[in-house]
């Protein structure tokens, strides 16, 4: 889990690196302004060009993961019972 939550950390930091600065540089760990921005960030709203729309895409696959990571453990650890 801790991986998956790493990589929408990293996927989140790229897309936001883009329009804020401080987050080029990975010390810097409070995401609170990042995770306002996208709150009112809008896809679409800013110019984008391909490496926008494919930092917004790997960003929201790692949202996709998160919010569908009880599934992802459930069908890992499974197992028949009989």
């Amino acid at each position: 889990m801790e991986g998956v939550y790493n990589e929408y950390l990293n996927n989140m930091r790229q897309l936001v690196s883009v329009y804020m600065d401080k987050y080029r540089d990975y010390s810097y760990t409070d995401f609170t302004d990042a995770n306002e921005f996208l709150l009112s960030y809008s896809f679409g709203r800013y110019e984008r060009g391909e490496n926008i729309i494919s930092l917004e895409k790997k960003y929201m696959d790692s949202v996709d993961k998160i919010m569908n990571i009880e599934s992802l453990y459930k069908n890992n650890f499974s197992c028949d019972q009989k």
